[in-house]
Formats: C-alpha cells, sequence, structure tokens
C-alpha cells in the first residue's frame, strides 16, 4: 500500500473520484475497515486527530494591539496637538474616539479568539469507526487516514471523510461555508472544481449532522482538515 494521500494518485481530489476508488487508494475496506494495528501504526505516523491546542488569551497583547495601529497612532497626534494648540474639545472627542475604538477592537478580538477555541474544541468528541469488523467508540483524536466511520443525526463529524454509504443524511455546514441551510449528502462524485459548499460527497471536521445517517472514510485528520486550514493537503487540493 502506498501511504501518499489520495489527491496524489489521479491528480483529483476525493470529492470527485468514486468512494471504492477513494478506499482503495487509502487502503481501508469500507466493510472491514482498518486493523486495529494498522490504525495504530498511522496514528504514530501521523499524529493525533486534533488541532493545536490554544494558549490561554493573552488579553494584555490584545489590547497592545488596539493601541499600536497606524489609525490609532495618528488620532493620538491629533489629540496632542489639539491639547497643545489650546483645542481642548477637539482633544477630548479625538482621545475619546481613540478609547471607543481601542475597546471596540478588543472586544471584536476577544471574541474572535473565543470562537477558535470553540471551533478546535469541536473535534474532542468520540467517533464510531469500523476497525477489525466491527464497530468501535474511539475518541476521534485517534481517527486516522483511512478509518471507515459512521455518522448519526445528532453527532459532530469527527474528521474530513468522503462519503461512502448515505440515508438521508444532512449537514449544517455553516461552520465552514456560513450558509444556513443544510446541505444533503450523497455518495456519488462530483466535479474536481467543485467549491466546499458544493462537494456533496463530502462531511467536514466539526460540522453537524442534523438528520440521517452515513458511512464515509476518512480522508484527512488534525490540522489537514478543512477545519484546521489545511485544505489542499489531504483532500480538497488535488484539482
Amino acid at each position: 500500500r502506498d501511504d501518499r494521500p489520495v489527491t496524489e494518485y489521479a491528480h483529483r481530489p476525493a470529492h470527485a473520484l468514486d468512494p471504492e476508488h477513494v478506499a482503495r487508494e487509502l487502503g481501508t475496506d469500507p466493510s472491514f475497515g482498518l486493523a486495529s494495528g494498522e490504525a495504530g501504526a498511522r496514528l504514530e505516523r501521523d499524529g493525533p486527530n486534533e488541532l493545536e491546542r490554544p494558549r490561554d488569551l493573552a488579553y494584555g497583547r490584545i489590547a497592545a494591539r488596539q493601541l499600536f495601529e497606524p489609525l490609532v497612532g495618528l488620532l493620538v497626534a491629533a489629540t496632542l496637538v489639539s491639547a497643545a494648540i489650546g483645542e481642548t474639545v477637539e482633544a477630548a472627542a479625538i482621545g475619546l474616539i481613540v478609547v471607543l475604538n481601542a475597546a471596540f477592537g478588543f472586544a471584536q478580538e476577544v471574541g474572535a479568539e473565543h470562537a477558535v477555541i470553540a471551533l478546535r474544541a469541536s473535534l474532542e468528541t468520540t467517533a464510531s469507526a469500523i476497525r477489525d469488523g466491527r464497530e468501535h467508540v474511539v475518541p476521534a483524536r485517534e481517527l486516522v487516514v483511512g478509518d471507515v466511520v459512521r455518522i448519526r443525526e445528532g453527532d459532530r463529524v469527527p474528521a474530513d471523510a468522503r462519503v461512502l454509504h448515505t440515508h438521508g443524511l444532512e449537514v449544517d455546514e455553516s461552520l465552514l461555508t456560513g450558509e444556513s441551510a443544510t446541505v444533503a449528502k450523497g455518495s456519488a462524485a462530483v466535479a474536481a472544481s467543485a467549491p466546499l459548499a458544493e462537494r456533496v460527497s463530502m462531511v467536514y471536521a466539526g460540522t453537524g449532522v442534523t438528520r440521517g445517517t452515513a458511512t464515509a472514510v476518512v480522508v484527512a485528520t488534525g490540522a489537514r482538515t478543512e477545519q484546521g486550514g489545511g485544505g489542499g493537503k489531504g483532500e480538497g487540493g488535488g484539482g
């Protein structure tokens, strides 16, 4: 078995290949899954299916960034000039703008950082993987490329995966696409050039299953997933 990503075989991403092709090239069996020993070896080789754990928020650093932007510097300079020439009202008004702008920027950046932490935490779940021909519940961080997983209504998709079989599967992908409508998934290949929102043959880490069930084969984990910012390394960049 060749360990290269599926995108390196036919120069097409997984969503544009038949599901049997994807499974074969990843060295897995859709019914049997991976052998436990093989899954362990891949985990050792590729590392866990998790994103880099965020550090505690550096609130002081975030606040400092708000005060050292070029526009803020200009406003501070304008405040000092106004105060120096006796225009105290103008100086106070500009100073107030500086404070409000910094407070608004601080709140926005802290909110964004908390959102990133929440996204990364969404991978810290369990998953149903077929190994040695049986379904096992395993920590999502232990999933590897080639694992065959089963996802059901209410699940959080644990890794980027190519759909093998589905029964009425619908997924909320607003996490990645911003679209509020759920997306119906199927196993048929789509065009290699299809944008992420139209890759109906794929499910992506961190998105939520709102309806139905499916069996899928993992094609990307951890930082190589779309959620991790590595889209294209494991699935989407074969073009």
